[in-house]
């Protein structure tokens, strides 16, 4: 089951997107290459946040914030796991 964004085409699909790429990826160079490309949209992204913050906190900047952690965490995770034999 696709997964559906409320928003078509925002900076958080797009890393999302990727990053669900990464963990359904079986093939071991596919997989560390979107990983790496999953790395790096988050990244653009947290920077975007941290300019779009300047103002008073705004709640779904919060979350995205919390999400992209949590993404990060487990893309480093799936980079320290072994290739199945």
């Amino acid at each position: 089951m696709d997964r559906k964004s409320p928003v078509p085409d925002s900076p958080f699909r797009r890393w999302l997107e990727l990053f669900h790429a990464a963990r359904r990826e079986t093939d071991e160079k596919k997989r560390r290459d979107c990983i790496e490309a999953a790395q790096k949209a988050i990244h653009e992204r947290a920077r975007e946040l941290t300019k779009e913050s300047s103002g008073p906190e705004n709640y779904d900047l919060m979350m995205e914030r919390l999400l992209i952690d949590v993404a990060l965490m487990n893309l480093r995770s799936l980079l320290e796991q072994r290739p199945a034999a």
